[in-house]
């Protein structure tokens, strides 16, 4: 029973690990090397945790008014610093009950999503509603 506790641990530790990663559960074997087998270097681990890996995404934000709806505020931005200052200002401008949504490649990981809406996690104190979604990818029609 103790075996089968340790083995399960394994394999979901090394799915997540290897989600992460960006690999295979397969390629994280006990003798890979994460520097020369799985191109893992300090400074991607590093950048990872400090998320600055949220930085320069392409995204579009929307102010929606409380106060007069359909009237709002429209940004296509690289994300920075500097641009969640000027969006999160547009919106706690906006007031009480006002809808920031913003939009980010469709592509974009669940991950980095989460870390754009706790980016703007403080307009809630504002009383600003945030959304984050991904773009829709149009399909071919024949």
């Amino acid at each position: 029973m103790e075996d089968g506790r340790r083995v399960l641990a394994e394999r979901c530790l090394r799915r997540l690990v290897a989600e992460q990663l960006g690999v295979g559960p397969d390629e994280l074997t006990p003798d890979a090397s994460l520097a020369d087998d799985l191109a893992v270097d300090s400074l991607d681990r590093d950048r990872e945790e400090s998320g600055a890996s949220l930085w320069c995404l392409p995204v579009r934000a929307r102010v929606d008014c409380a106060r007069a709806r359909g009237e709002g505020v429209e940004r296509a931005e690289l994300l920075t610093p500097y641009a969640i200052q000027l969006v999160g200002e547009d919106a706690a401008r906006a007031g009480r009950g006002a809808r920031l949504e913003v939009t980010v490649p469709a592509r974009t990981s669940a991950g980095r999503r989460e870390a754009v809406r706790r980016a703007l996690a403080w307009l809630g104190r504002y009383g600003v509603e945030v959304s984050v979604r991904r773009t829709q990818v149009a399909s071919a029609t024949r």
